[in-house]
Order: structure tokens, then C-alpha cells, then sequence
């Protein structure tokens, strides 16, 4: 998308319709630093998702429960998200961060699906 405003910039410069073209140039400048400072955030809050280590996945199926607790009680620690897109969008980054660090690999209605320290996976009911 980005790269369509640059070039329809270019257009409007070189057909004469400088003040169109610079009006574009601030919405892209502006984006721009938005997406760069979401990605800023998204780095601090998550960290280098290849550091991630299993050491809280679960043993085996027997052990998901109890960290299916713990995940939930981390979860629930960070509090209410706060207002507006950016803040919603940095407390569900958390809870993914969150959900990672115990090898959560899926959720739906009825179950949950854990990555276990051996490296398969294992699914329990809600």
C-alpha cells in the first residue's frame, strides 16, 4: 500500500500538483513512523521470540492443568487492556507473549493444544 502512495506522490509531482503530492508525502512520513513505533513496541514488549525456551511447557499431558493455571494467572496480572487501538493492541501482544512462553499452540471452544517439553503436542478439553 505504502509503496501505491509513493508512486501516485510521484505522479502528482510530476504532472504539477505539488501541494496534492506533499499532503500525500505527510500521510506516508506519518504511517511510516506509526508502523515504526507499533514494531518498537511490539520488540520491547515480546523480546526475541527465538529466546523463547520450553522450560515452562508442560511434562505431559497430566502437567497442562496446572499450567493452564499459571498461564491464566500471568494473564490475568497485566490487568484490563487500556484505552485505544494501541493499547489494546499492546495487551494482547503481552497475552500472546504470555501464552508462548508455556507452549500454548492452539486454543478454540473446546480445547486447548500444548507443546510439551519432548516436542509433541497434546490436546485436553476445556
Amino acid at each position: 500500500m505504502i509503496n501505491e502512495l509513493i508512486k501516485l506522490a510521484t505522479h502528482l509531482d510530476r504532472r504539477g500538483l505539488r501541494k496534492e503530492a506533499d499532503y500525500l508525502d505527510s500521510v506516508i512520513k506519518k504511517y511510516a513512523g506509526d508502523m515504526e513505533d507499533m514494531f518498537a513496541d511490539m520488540d520491547a514488549q515480546m523480546g526475541d521470540l527465538g529466546q523463547v525456551s520450553d522450560a515452562l511447557y508442560p511434562e505431559n499431558e497430566a502437567a497442562i492443568p496446572g499450567v493452564i493455571e499459571a498461564m491464566n494467572a500471568e494473564i490475568e496480572a497485566l490487568g484490563p487492556p487500556g484505552e485505544g487501538l494501541r493499547a489494546r493492541s499492546a495487551h494482547a501482544d503481552k497475552e500472546s507473549s504470555i501464552t508462548l512462553k508455556y507452549g500454548l499452540v492452539r486454543q478454540d471452544n473446546a480445547s486447548y493444544t500444548f507443546k510439551l517439553k519432548d516436542g509433541t503436542e497434546a490436546k485436553v478439553a476445556k
